[in-house]
């Protein structure tokens, strides 16, 4: 699946990933600036801000626990 992450100062990373990557551990695997996942990924520390633009959202799964 391809992920672009969009900085702060608009560059942009663009990735392939497999499907069920978290998008943290896709940054953090492939050294995007910005993403310190200091949490682990348990959405405790907020660094990892996450926008999905439309379209998209409407194709993710629901919010969930896990």
């Amino acid at each position: 699946m391809k992920v672009v992450f969009i900085a702060h100062n608009n560059s942009r990373t663009e990735l392939e990933v497999p499907v069920g990557t978290s998008l943290m551990q896709a940054a953090v695997h492939n050294n995007v600036h910005g993403i310190a996942a200091d949490c682990g990924g348990c959405c405790s520390c907020a660094t990892c801000h996450v926008y999905v633009q439309q379209p998209y959202a409407d194709r993710l799964p629901a919010i969930s626990a896990q």
